[in-house]
């Protein structure tokens, strides 16, 4: 009985109010870089795991030594492994300023995969400042007073 009254009271509940669940995890998440992505950034995401680790876009690379090699080591370290935690996408913006010094577009070319490179750095920029100012607006913790005691 009481399932069925809980039943129908949520039935009643989404038939005559907004939803709001969407709202309350942007508000619960949204600092912590949970975001929801547009169709364009689905599709360019959703690219990102063709990609076959083969190694064509780091031998075709033309930029290496005007890159920081600490800070990119190769094109498909952003590929295979820095863009695939989107909470992570602020910390983007170093590794795509050093992958823009060489040619996207040859990049892609050679990709059996068809990762599209310029695509995924138009992307990752505007995700990575959007990041950014969330993380910026969000208050930061006290730092409490007194010592932690772990046991």
């Amino acid at each position: 009985m009481w399932l069925g009254w809980y039943f129908a009271k949520r039935l009643l509940i989404r038939t005559f109010l907004p939803g709001r669940g969407l709202a309350r995890f942007l508000g619960a998440y949204g600092p912590e870089g949970l975001f929801p992505l547009e169709q364009d950034e689905k599709d360019v995401v959703a690219s990102l795991s063709r990609c076959i680790a083969c190694g064509a876009c780091d031998t075709r690379f033309d930029a290496y030594g005007r890159t920081a090699r600490n800070t990119l080591r190769a094109p498909s370290d952003l590929v295979l492994a820095a863009s695939r935690s989107l909470p992570e996408w602020d910390a983007l913006a170093a590794p795509i300023a050093e992958l823009e010094r060489g040619d996207l577009a040859a990049l892609e070319a050679v990709c059996p995969a068809r990762v599209p490179f310029r695509d995924v750095v138009r992307i990752a920029k505007r995700r990575s400042a959007s990041q950014r100012e969330i993380r910026a607006a969000v208050p930061a913790l006290p730092k409490s007073t007194t010592k932690h005691d772990p046991g």
